[in-house]
């Protein structure tokens, strides 16, 4: 009897073991769910927009071009399903500030297979079995900061992807995935130089910073400027980047008998509202005065200079004149006596013999 009240209480602490430890694993996993759910609905503020380009929202697995701050498309893409990061060999996506360095497919079918950028001749229609290829067009991206600058290296591209049954979801190996068909839109749209950022928060909260007073700009050249000086700031850094890096001097002469540097430099955006490149006409007209006040006061003071040293040479030659006539007329009365001394003494010496 005893025994078989030991082996009953034994069993009911066993049990109960058992239903603390399941007990403990639920509240883990629900302290991890609720710790994960935080972390997704964390929304971070980029610290820097593009207003003319490209911007990734990994968060929300879409990519919107944009124009003077405004989405004006939007597509459904992928990035990487090993997360956000730039280190060499983790097949992440690189988070921040990209230029498009080169465009490779112009022309051809969608569905285009491309190996190193180099069109196979092989066309593959959307989520053929087995085929995982980069189709249709190729973007390159070369990281424009500290923490990105080997994306180019890595081989981060915009590009079509044959898995187009994933695009929406976290799916490649680093690079942006879009359907051919979007993909072909986009490439049409965007020219070399264009800025892309690739960012964690959402379009939604990308776009709200845009808005921002206080969120600094990504300008064409990569540099950052506060929106309030953004519109100076667009003419004025190209110029001064060119004319104080170490660039040919035959280049900077170019651009000079040109025109204005700084919008020569950014390509056309759009033909609405007389903007072109994100430099309103105004701007141009502003800059281009400043540019003539500037060759003005440099050709009066070359003028200035001019005429000194021409007076100073005046001068000189008024000097030398001078004495030069000194020299002749404190000459001629020394010539004269010497010739009366000798008729003089010729005279003595006659009157002498004679």
């Amino acid at each position: 009897m005893a025994l078989s009240v030991f082996s009953f209480l034994r069993a009911g602490g066993m049990c109960g073991l058992r239903s603390w430890r399941h007990l403990a694993s639920g509240a883990a996993l629900a302290v991890a769910g609720l710790l994960s759910s935080c972390t997704m609905q964390k929304d971070p503020s980029p610290t820097k927009v593009v207003k003319d380009g490209i911007v990734v929202s990994v968060r929300d697995q879409k990519l919107a071009l944009l124009r003077n701050g405004k989405a004006v498309r939007s597509y459904d893409i992928s990035t990487s399903k090993y997360g956000v990061g730039s280190r060499s060999g983790s097949y992440k996506t690189p988070r921040g500030v990209h230029s498009v360095v080169s465009k490779v497919g112009s022309g051809q079918p969608k569905g285009m297979v491309f190996e190193s950028c180099r069109p196979t001749g092989k066309v593959i229609r959307p989520n053929t079995p087995g085929h995982d290829q980069i189709v249709s067009r190729v973007m390159q991206l070369n990281g424009l900061e500290s923490g990105n600058k080997n994306s180019f290296s890595r081989r981060i591209y915009i590009h079509g992807t044959a898995e187009e049954s994933k695009i929406g979801t976290p799916a490649s190996y680093g690079c942006i995935r879009m359907r051919s068909d979007d993909v072909v839109e986009l490439y049409d749209l965007v020219a070399r130089g264009d800025m892309v950022a690739i960012e964690d928060c959402s379009l939604a909260t990308y776009l709200k910073a845009e808005k921002d007073a206080r969120t600094p700009i990504v300008l064409a050249d990569g540099s950052v400027a506060m929106p309030a000086s953004a519109d100076m700031a667009v003419q004025e850094a190209p110029m001064l980047a060119s004319a104080t890096a170490d660039t040919d001097e035959e280049d900077l002469i170019r651009k000079a008998v040109a025109g204005d540097m700084a919008v020569a430099e950014l390509p056309s955006k759009t033909k609405s509202g007389g903007k072109t490149g994100g430099v309103s006409s105004s701007a141009r007209g502003k800059k281009g005065a400043s540019s003539r006040q500037l060759a003005s006061s440099r050709s009066s003071s070359k003028s200035r200079t001019q005429a000194a040293s021409s007076r100073k040479s005046s001068s000189k030659a008024k000097a030398l004149v001078r004495n030069s006539s000194r020299k002749s007329s404190s000459a001629k009365p020394k010539l004269v006596s010497r010739k009366s001394s000798l008729a003089a003494s010729r005279s003595s010496k006659s009157r002498s013999r004679g």
